[in-house]
């Protein structure tokens, strides 16, 4: 007689009520059987419970470990990003920077520095040569 329970309270319920009936009746035997039983499948039970709840406790575990190998890609991935982003920002000031200096005409800069140093004002060659360097 095989008997199968869909959770431990049924047959925890089922293996009560024959420990309350092998009092009342005759047959202890059969009914030791049937409780052995009862324990038998009741232990059944729980170790298949326990099986799935590790094979569910690894599967999580596995899930963790995937995305945190992920996180740390996207992390690696973010600051090749950073440091992309930085490198441009500067060639772009640098561009930027040439191109205003391509607007100036340097023979005649060149002969305004000229004067300035045969007429001594240095202290104004040296706030154009500042705003050059802006």
């Amino acid at each position: 007689m095989e008997l199968c329970f869909e959770t431990a309270d049924e047959s925890i319920a089922l293996t009560l009520q024959v420990s309350n009936s092998d009092n009342q009746s005759p047959g202890y035997v059969k009914q030791d059987a049937l409780s052995i039983e009862l324990a038998e499948q009741q232990i059944l039970l729980l170790a298949r419970q326990q099986a799935q709840r590790e094979e569910e406790l690894g599967q999580s575990e596995r899930h963790i470990l995937a995305l945190q190998q992920e996180i740390e890609d996207l992390e690696r991935e973010n600051r090749l990003h950073d440091q992309q982003e930085a490198m441009s920002k500067a060639e772009l000031r640098n561009m930027e920077r040439s191109q205003k200096r391509e607007g100036i005409d340097m023979t005649y800069l060149k002969n305004v520095i000229l004067k300035l140093l045969e007429t001594g004002i240095r202290n104004f060659l040296l706030l154009i040569l500042l705003l050059i360097e802006r």
